[in-house]
């Protein structure tokens, strides 16, 4: 009876710290996802607001009249 509440004991504390770690995993995967997900983001906002820069600069911009 000892043993089999030992075996238990030894398989519930398994149990639990494989899903602790399941979950420190998930949460670890969705934080390295939603920091990638922002500086995509923040990446291709400057490349867009570099892009405008670059078109104000040569005069491509519609909102603007070009000189001729």
């Amino acid at each position: 009876m000892l043993v089999f509440l030992v075996l238990l004991f030894c398989l519930i504390n398994f149990t639990l710290s494989l899903a602790f770690q399941i979950v420190l995993f998930q949460f670890y995967f969705l934080a390295s996802f939603a920091l990638g997900v922002v500086s995509f983001y923040c990446r291709n906002k400057g490349q867009k607001s570099r892009l405008e820069q670059a078109s104000l600069l040569c005069g491509l911009r519609k909102d603007k009249p070009q000189s001729v």
